[in-house]
């Protein structure tokens, strides 16, 4: 008799989730069933087998290559001692839940040590203290924190929003039943949340609401991206043995829809580069700030941490913070360009970080008016995130940090038209979703190819 067990990748195409499937063969019998034990398939070893030797704790706790290594050996061991003539695929199974929630068990009871002054009482923690514990215990930049503290935010109305529905003040959300269901439920609340706040003025009072774009019309983008964010949680207490159900992953969301990504043309940005804002002195700042983001081509969130020691004689390096937290280490080098290093010459050498930090809403509003006073009126087409519809828009006023990606992005390719080579400097997957945005034909390249059948 032979057990085994192999990978299988998520239905939601998540490249960082391939779920466990154990087979059983002999010279009678071949069965094979699914468990909803999730590994890392990057850093999958066979012969283990489980999670590689070498495999980086950075992408992936210790604590969870140990775990989820010890439940396969005790799952496959349990089929060798247990299987018996006859038994079929219903019968592993049922036994592989069995064994599997056995596990979680036993992991949720050692980890259930919280002092009673922390554990709000001895009541049964809930949905939110997870979600609080899951913030605590995270390490995030402060873009990602303040995205998921968001979220907490949203799950916290949507608990009070069911209680105040359901004649029940004290409805808690539980981590254990919050199912595909459930998660459903909460996305049409996203949905419609505005509409409730503006119905219900006085309900939504005790909440610390200050600005009223805090609840808006949100996209179905908006929708999506709240979801997956959710998910990121819902995934974190799967694999901290919070949770038993994974149904969340089956969620069926629509695809994110973006229009053809516009930039700024290399005269363009010369031009803005060249502008005379000595008078405006935040303006100049977020200038340079805007145009060196423009030459490297990297997120706002990874620009801010920037240190003299990213810089490594003619090149910048680092690890793109969203890369870490899909478990990936590559490091990115980028060349600095004459301009590049011409805007580095100007930065104070003593200072931590290269760029002083100004909050995200008033840098994307100065590149807005940067842009505005620079002459930057060019009209581009762009989708309208809640009808979805395509918009002329002159440029300056759909402006925002990530611009500057794009430029460097879609300057180089429709240069270069290399896509490893452009991936490299910019720490995409090659063919990821939004890597291939950055790949619209625009009319020189048309005229190129029509060039080469003439």
């Amino acid at each position: 008799m032979k057990v085994s067990v192999t990978l299988r990748r998520s239905r939601s195409k998540n490249e960082d989730i391939a779920f466990l499937y154990f087979r059983l063969r002999d010279k009678e019998t071949d069965i094979k069933a699914a468990s909803s034990i999730t590994i890392n398939p990057e850093y999958w070893d066979a012969s283990v087998p489980g999670y590689a030797a070498d495999t980086p704790k950075k992408a992936v706790p210790i604590e969870r290559q140990q775990q989820t290594n010890e439940l396969i050996q005790k799952i496959l061991n349990m089929i060798k001692t247990k299987y018996k003539k006859g038994m079929d695929a219903k019968w592993l199974a049922a036994a592989l839940e069995d064994c599997t929630l056995k596990m979680v068990e036993t992991k949720t009871e050692d980890k259930a040590a919280l002092p009673a002054d922390e554990h709000n009482g001895g009541e049964e923690l809930g949905l939110i203290d997870y979600f609080k514990m899951y913030l605590e215990r995270s390490e995030f930049n402060d873009w990602h924190r303040q995205a998921q503290t968001s979220v907490l935010h949203r799950l916290q109305r949507y608990e009070k929003w069911l209680g105040y529905n359901n004649g029940n003040p004290d409805f808690r959300l539980s981590l254990e039943l919050f199912d595909k269901e459930q998660v459903e439920d909460y996305a049409d609340y996203m949905e419609h949340e505005h509409e409730y706040r503006d119905a219900n003025r006085k309900f939504f009072a005790q909440f610390d609401i200050k600005n009223e774009k805090w609840i808006r019309p949100i996209s179905r983008n908006g929708i999506i991206s709240g979801i997956k964010r959710l998910n990121m949680f819902l995934n974190w207490a799967v694999k901290e043995g919070y949770l038993a159900d994974t149904s969340f992953r089956n969620v069926s969301l629509d695809q994110q829809l973006f229009g053809t990504p516009y930039y700024l043309t290399i005269e363009e940005r010369d031009k803005v580069m060249n502008f005379d804002l000595s008078q405006y002195p935040r303006l100049e700042r977020h200038r340079d700030k805007f145009i060196f983001q423009c030459l490297v081509g990297c997120r706002s969130n990874d620009l801010e941490y920037f240190t003299w020691q990213h810089i490594n004689g003619d090149f910048l390096e680092y690890v793109p913070h969203k890369n870490l937290l899909a478990g990936r280490t590559e490091l990115v080098r980028v060349p600095l360009s004459d301009k590049a290093k011409a805007i580095l010459e100007e930065l104070d050498p003593e200072s931590e970080y290269l760029f002083r930090w100004f909050s995200h809403d008033l840098y994307r509003k100065d590149i807005k008016q940067i842009l505005k006073m620079a002459g930057i009126d060019r009209i581009v087409m762009t989708l309208n995130p809640l009808t979805r519809q395509a918009e002329q828009r002159p440029l300056y006023e759909v402006a925002a940090s990530h611009l500057a990606r794009r430029t460097f992005i879609g300057n180089l390719y429709k240069q270069v038209k290399d896509p490893a080579l452009i991936a490299s400097l910019t720490g995409h997957t090659e063919n990821s979703v939004s890597f291939t945005r950055y790949r619209a034909i625009d009319d020189d390249t048309k005229r190129d190819i029509l060039k080469m059948i003439e």
